[in-house]
């Protein structure tokens, strides 16, 4: 807030901008069925043919199943290029709390479904950790320590 007086600033009071979380969002253009189960809970709909399980659909969690998710912990990877634009390394995101959600649901031209999901992430504090940490990484092949 700015305080004027005598047609000039007296004071001016601007809090600090604190970061609390961050939505990330993902489109799923493949309609991984099993993804949707891990990150935005609900229940696979399979089907047996021959003796073997298939998972043919998914189903939204109910209202009441959403208020009891689970949260999990995330790894982002993104590529890391040099001055010549040469991959030299990646950035590992480590997300240590974070919840997901199915936002919408596009149908464009020659493409089935393509889900977009949004997790919200925020400090897990029964692991005393913050929002995210981020480090560089030589390949993607690694596993989340938690």
């Amino acid at each position: 807030s700015i305080l004027r007086g005598g047609g000039k600033v007296l004071t001016e009071i601007k809090e600090i901008n604190t970061i609390t979380g961050y939505t990330l969002t993902l489109v799923d253009a493949k309609f991984d069925i099993e993804a949707l189960l891990h990150l935005c809970g609900g229940t696979l709909i399979e089907e047996t043919i021959d003796v073997t399980d298939y998972n043919t659909g998914w189903e939204h969690p109910t209202i009441e199943e959403q208020q009891t998710r689970t949260p999990i912990a995330l790894e982002v990877y993104a590529e890391n290029y040099d001055s010549g634009g040469n991959n030299d390394s990646y950035i590992k995101y480590t997300f240590w709390y974070g919840i997901g959600y199915t936002s919408s649901v596009e149908h464009n031209d020659q493409e089935w479904s393509t889900p977009e999901i949004e997790i919200e992430c925020k400090e897990n504090t029964a692991q005393t950790k913050s929002v995210y940490h981020k480090e560089f990484v030589d390949s993607l092949a690694t596993e989340l320590t938690a």
